[in-house]
């Protein structure tokens, strides 16, 4: 039987192999941490361009005065009353919940003009797209690189991906192509890279429409995931977590822009958080949508998800659930806001962001490069145990 030291120990050697701060000699997913990063020399031009200083201390200074006068003012508001859907009573926050109602007449328009909508054939709207904007070229042949020679099969192929319907079944269905010139179109021409160079091509000829900046101007966008049962069971089946129950699957964490163009997916585990994901779509996208605000529900926001968006430009704005219960960090004393003292957590440790800071910005430039995909460091760093 095994003893309960033995248990906290491995539970402690996986957490350190998690992290980096225990490695494995040429292994791809347990190398040390700083492995993954840039060099000095190299991520300094990357943070210069972000217009992060070179010392913490005058990060930390202009953070502070910007905190400082931030909590000042909500503290302010909030002894008015000033802030909408917002009390402060008895020691606790308030707040109203917000609610979508579609009145009667959107619903009225909405089916006027679902009924103006032609309705055509799915291939026949493939074939179009592909015409107005190209994005058949990015499926490159593995090989030579050269475009595809066969619309059809390489449509019909997609077609099959998309429903998942398969090769062999998308052959039956179709006329003209047969399951052998399917077959070898996958395998030449279908990969995750072109897939993603696909997307960015419809993303950006949606972007050019005029009609899109109805919508918005593409510099606001929130992400999601969406789960999805899989028809397989055991080890190729996904994984069961207890918020989807016994069901096997996956989850689509989908980035979306305020333009309602999904410019970036990340197929993964269903009992994976959801945090670790969000600056996957907003630092590697290839878009050319220029993203400076982002939301996410309450899986998406972690305290290492809010410093990375700070550093490396964005806007973070998650939109947490039971906020009157979480605190909020000061760098001054909390002595400094005796109004709203009954919100304030623990003061944030600038001695540890001083001491760290060197690593920080190499952290921050290796993503910026894309030399590493921010999930993989944030997994990392949500293995530490501080």
């Amino acid at each position: 039987m095994l003893k309960l030291h033995d248990f906290c120990n491995r539970a402690h050697l996986r957490n350190k192999l998690r992290s980096g701060d225990v490695w494995v000699e040429r292994s791809a997913g347990y190398r040390r941490f700083d492995s993954y990063l840039l060099s000095d020399p190299k991520a300094k031009p990357i943070v210069s361009a972000l217009g992060l200083p070179p010392t913490a201390s005058e990060w930390l200074e202009q953070r502070g005065r910007e905190l400082d006068w931030r909590l000042k003012k909500f503290a302010q508001r909030l002894k008015r009353d000033a802030l909408e859907g917002v009390r402060f009573r008895d020691g606790r926050l308030q707040i109203s919940p917000i609610r979508t109602i579609a009145t009667p007449d959107a619903e009225v328009l909405a089916d006027r003009l679902d009924a103006m909508m032609p309705r055509i054939r799915i291939t026949e709207l493939l074939h179009e797209v592909a015409q107005e904007t190209g994005f058949l070229a990015a499926f490159t042949n593995l090989r030579t690189g050269e475009a595809c020679p066969n619309e059809n099969a390489l449509l019909a192929t997609i077609l099959a991906d998309a429903t998942n319907l398969g090769l062999s079944r998308m052959a039956a269905a179709s006329q003209g192509v047969t399951r052998d010139q399917l077959l070898w179109t996958h395998d030449a021409y279908i990969r995750d890279d072109s897939y993603r160079a696909a997307l960015a091509v419809l993303i950006n000829a949606h972007h050019r429409l005029p009609f899109s900046r109805v919508w918005g101007d593409g510099a606001t966008s929130s992400s999601d995931g969406q789960f999805f049962r899989g028809a397989k069971r055991g080890a190729s089946g996904g994984d069961i977590n207890a918020r989807y129950g016994v069901d096997h699957g996956f989850s689509f964490y989908t980035h979306v822009s305020d333009q309602r163009a999904p410019y970036h997916v990340n197929v993964i585990s269903a009992a994976t958080h959801e945090a670790p994901y969000v600056l996957d779509g907003l630092t590697s996208h290839g878009t050319d949508l220029k993203i400076a605000e982002h939301y996410t529900d309450t899986g998406g926001a972690t305290d290492h998800v809010f410093a990375l968006c700070a550093m490396l430009g964005f806007r973070f704005c998650p939109r947490l659930r039971d906020f009157p219960d979480r605190r909020l960090a000061p760098i001054a004393p909390v002595t400094a806001y005796p109004s709203i003292t009954p919100l304030l957590g623990k003061r944030i440790r600038t001695d540890i962001i001083g001491e760290q800071w060197d690593d920080v910005l190499r952290l921050v430039g290796s993503i910026k490069a894309g030399h590493v995909a921010p999930s993989v460091m944030l997994r990392k760093l949500a293995a530490y145990e501080w």
